[in-house]
């Protein structure tokens, strides 16, 4: 997982493969930061699709997210809901 700054200044976080001279971007997620930091669906409201592809000339950099980033987008795309605060379930 890798967050990805574009030329045109967007920040996209999700799962990233190189590709000859294309990046792939699983699962994205576009990263809005105003006095906190917010993120987007990139593709659900608009497409079916589940990645988007841009030209390596077009991405300025890759980082690695912090943990809290890493875990916000795994519970955004995963099929499993688990509780924010573990309880005993009797």
């Amino acid at each position: 997982m890798k967050i990805v700054r574009l030329r045109n200044g967007e920040l996209i976080l999700g799962d990233v493969t190189e590709k000859d001279d294309k990046v792939i971007i699983e699962e994205p997620l576009h990263v809005v930061i105003e006095d906190e930091y917010k993120f987007v669906n990139v593709l659900k409201p608009i497409s079916n699709d589940t990645s988007i592809t841009v030209d390596k000339s077009e991405v300025l950099y890759m980082v690695n997210p912090n943990e809290k980033v890493a875990s916000y987008h795994n519970t955004t795309f995963s099929s499993v809901v688990t509780p924010r605060k573990k309880k005993l379930i009797v």
